[in-house]
């Protein structure tokens, strides 16, 4: 796949790229399975696609100004992180896809200590003090990783 540098960042973007818009399903591009959804990315990712338009979710997000910063977050217990990190993406994307706002609360349901949808939504995490015994069981086919840190 051709790649051009992006002229302001000088990232090495392909020529192509794929358009996520679609992923949420709706009305206008009916629903597509998570496996679906993983074909597409790694078919992308196989044709050396390294571009993925989130265009939608910036469009609708407004950057709020931060309170503290994370370093200052991390002086802190990690159960505290709740009152003190947000993502403002949240917002948008848990309006859109409600979906990501139940995984987020299945993963406090489940016990975890903090979570967060990451970036402008390519996932939902939880950090557990100990391996949840009792996760929400359709939240077990959507682990990818797991480990001790």
């Amino acid at each position: 796949m051709e790649k051009r540098i992006c002229k302001n960042s000088g990232l090495d973007l392909s020529i192509l790229g794929t358009g996520c818009w679609a992923f949420g399903g709706g009305d206008y591009w009916g629903d597509q399975t998570q496996k679906e959804v993983n074909n597409v990315v790694h078919a992308s990712v196989n044709m050396g696609i390294n571009y993925f338009d989130t265009a939608e979710a910036y469009r609708n997000y407004t950057p709020g100004i931060p309170f503290s910063s994370l370093l200052h977050s991390a002086e802190f217990e990690v159960a505290e992180w709740k009152k003190l990190i947000l993502n403002d993406f949240e917002e948008f994307a848990f309006s859109r896809y409600p979906v990501i706002k139940e995984i987020k609360e299945d993963l406090y349901n489940s016990g975890a200590l903090f979570s967060l949808m990451s970036g402008s939504g390519s996932s939902v995490y939880g950090i557990f003090s100990n391996k949840p015994q009792n996760i929400a069981e359709h939240l077990n086919g959507m682990i990818i990783w797991e480990g001790v840190m």
